[in-house]
């Protein structure tokens, strides 16, 4: 694990484990069938938001009271752009996604 400084912000990031990656692939397919065969649909932005909740330990951000925020999707679909960008960037980094498999 790494704490880092994201935007002002102390965030813990830990690299993706083999079962990190094969739950958030799992949470985003659906199935749908085709005839006898069943077709996964995955959907890349929910993997790619369950792939970033999975890198983060813990984070110093908290609500408008001061209470914690819980590192989840939908906390994560709150935050400002700018920090979401810095954020995802660092995690793709530190498990060595490359700049061409970002762009996909």
């Amino acid at each position: 694990m790494t704490a880092e400084e994201i935007l002002g912000h102390r965030v813990v990031l830990r690299p993706w484990t083999y079962g990190a990656k094969q739950r958030a692939l799992r949470e985003a397919t659906t199935w749908r069938r085709e005839g006898e065969t069943l077709v996964p649909d995955v959907d890349p932005w929910r993997l790619n938001d369950l792939m970033v909740v999975g890198c983060v330990e813990e984070w110093d951000l908290v609500d408008g009271e001061g209470e914690p925020l819980p590192i989840t999707v939908e906390t994560l679909h709150g935050l400002q752009p700018g920090f979401v960008e810095a954020l995802i960037r660092r995690c793709q980094e530190l498990n060595g996604v490359s700049v061409d498999e970002r762009k996909k």
